[in-house]
């Protein structure tokens, strides 16, 4: 019960942090180029909520850039697209998703649905960081949503506003992850009935929900039912 508690404290207070953080730093207050990816904990554990199953430190950084390539495979496609989305606004990286890698390629992110995986259940991942590329692979689209999901956090926090951010190092910390939740059902409500929310706000609230890892969304339908609430 405690530990459910601490986790969504946790949650409200990377929440606030992320909902506040929508103008790019002034010159004085930008990040400098030696920034590193999310701040770590005991052991240089890289600080990820919730926390995976299984991490692994590895040496080194894989750096982001603009020449990086995503491959995806049928499966993890529409992820590896939401994930080039993702990073476009802050980081000014164009990526495009493709089938497969070009001749030559050295740097590359991959997505990859594997059936073998059982154990990892529906919602399990795995997530390797090496200086030459990552791997994202599970045995279910799911896994391959919250392997992403992961994948963000490890980014400095710097990734989040939704304006290009500049003279910040992309570099994500060599790790070997494999994750699977420890609950089936991870959810929050979200109750309208006093101050009404906007679409903009509950959508960010979902989004604040997926990078998180939560996995079940409950609206308040009295709001709806009652006072004719409208998205």
């Amino acid at each position: 019960m405690k530990r459910n508690i601490l986790f969504i404290v946790l949650f409200g207070c990377c929440s606030l942090a992320l909902f506040s953080q929508k103008t790019e730093p002034s010159a004085a207050t930008a990040p400098v180029a030696s920034t590193l990816p999310s701040a770590t904990g005991n052991g240089g554990i890289p600080s990820l909520i919730p926390l995976p199953a299984k991490i692994v430190l590895g040496n080194g950084y894989f750096t982001l850039s603009s020449y990086i390539q995503v491959v995806a495979d049928k499966a993890g496609r529409n992820t590896a697209q939401q994930f080039a989305d993702c990073i476009r606004h802050s980081t000014g990286f164009a990526m495009k998703v493709s089938g497969r890698a070009s001749k030559g390629s050295q740097a590359i992110i991959r997505f990859r649905q594997d059936r073998k995986l059982t154990q990892l259940g529906n919602e399990g991942y795995q997530l390797t960081v090496t200086p030459q590329g990552i791997n994202i692979t599970a045995a279910r689209q799911a896994g391959l949503f919250y392997g992403m999901q992961t994948l963000r956090q490890l980014l400095p926090p710097q990734l989040f506003p939704a304006t290009q951010v500049r003279d910040v190092a992309w570099v994500i910390p060599c790790v070997s992850i494999e994750d699977t939740p420890r609950f089936a059902w991870r959810g929050l409500m979200l109750d309208s009935g006093h101050d009404f929310q906007t679409k903009d706000f509950v959508l960010r609230f979902i989004d604040l929900m997926a990078l998180h890892k939560f996995n079940i969304f409950q609206c308040d339908r009295d709001v709806v039912a009652r006072y004719g609430w409208r998205y």
